[in-house]
C-alpha cells in the first residue's frame, strides 16, 4: 500500500470520465444513439439484493432476476479513482414508489468482485436540494414525498460517496443497480419498500444513462492490488469456478 497527498480537495489533476451504459450491460464511452425501446432492461423488485458485511455474506451472488450490471471493458491501463461519482440514469416502475440501491464492484482477470463503494435511492423522494448541491455532489432535499406515476419514465440523479481506489490495467469497473437489504448493519438499517413489482432502466439518445467518476490521469498503482478476500470493510467474492466439460 501507499499513501498520496494533494494540496486540494478537489485535487487540481482530477477530470470527469463519462461512460454511458448500455442495453446490452456495458459501460462505454461512446454516447447511445437510438434504440429500440430505448434500450429497456428490467428486473424485478426486490428479488436481487447483496450484503457487504464480510466475505461470507458478500458471496451470496445478487439473484439475476432482481439486479442489471454494466462493465467497462479491461482496461488498458490503470485508472485512479478519486472523489464523487455521479450517477445519472432513466427508470419506470410498475409502483408508484421504489428503492435502488447501486454499487460500484472491480472485477478482476480471474473474474473476482471486489466491493468498492454504494449509495441508495429512493424514487419518490428523487428531488434535488439545488443550494446545497454543486458539479461535485447532487444532495438531495427530502422535503416532500413525489409518488411515481407507473411506467413513467423518470431521471434519477446521486452523487456515490467519496472513493479513493486505483481499477488496474486488466481489471473492469462494474456498475450495479439492485434492491437494498432488509437486513441491517451494525450502526444503521434500511426500511425498504414491500412494493415488489418490474423496475425499467433505459439506455438511448433520449434517455443517456450515465456514470460519471473523478479520474487522475497521471496516477498509477504504486503496488500490487490485495488479494480477493483480505481488505477489511471491502468484501470479495470469488468468480464461479468453471465447469470441465467433455
Amino acid at each position: 500500500n501507499w499513501a498520496t497527498t494533494y494540496a486540494s480537495w478537489p485535487p487540481p489533476t482530477a477530470k470527469p470520465m463519462t461512460f454511458y451504459m448500455t442495453a446490452d450491460g456495458k459501460l462505454s464511452p461512446e454516447k447511445p444513439g437510438v434504440a429500440k425501446d430505448n434500450g429497456a432492461r428490467g428486473y424485478t423488485y426486490p428479488m436481487g439484493t447483496e450484503l457487504v458485511g464480510d466475505n461470507d455474506q458478500f458471496a451470496v451472488r445478487p439473484n439475476a432476476t432482481g439486479a442489471l450490471s454494466y462493465r467497462t471493458a479491461p482496461m488498458a491501463e490503470d485508472m485512479t479513482l478519486l472523489g464523487f461519482s455521479q450517477l445519472t440514469f432513466y427508470l419506470s416502475s410498475e409502483r408508484t414508489d421504489t428503492d435502488v440501491m447501486v454499487v460500484l464492484h472491480d472485477i478482476d482477470e480471474q473474474g473476482n468482485t471486489l466491493y468498492l463503494t454504494r449509495d441508495f435511492l429512493r424514487a419518490s423522494l428523487r428531488a434535488i436540494d439545488p443550494k446545497r448541491s454543486n458539479a461535485e455532489e447532487t444532495v438531495r432535499a427530502f422535503t416532500k414525498s413525489e409518488p411515481l406515476t407507473p411506467d413513467q419514465v423518470y431521471e434519477m440523479k446521486l452523487s456515490i460517496p467519496p472513493l479513493g481506489h486505483v481499477v488496474r490495467k486488466g481489471h473492469s469497473l462494474e456498475l450495479a443497480i439492485m434492491a437494498p437489504s432488509h437486513i441491517g448493519q451494525p450502526n444503521w438499517g434500511l426500511m425498504i419498500l414491500d412494493l415488489p413489482g418490474r423496475n425499467t432502466v433505459y439506455h438511448s439518445a433520449q434517455y443517456p444513462s450515465s456514470l460519471t467518476l473523478s479520474v487522475l490521469p497521471d496516477a498509477k498503482a504504486q503496488a500490487p492490488a490485495p488479494p480477493c478476500g483480505v481488505m477489511e470493510y471491502q468484501p470479495c467474492r470469488k468468480a464461479p469456478e468453471q465447469t470441465a466439460t467433455r
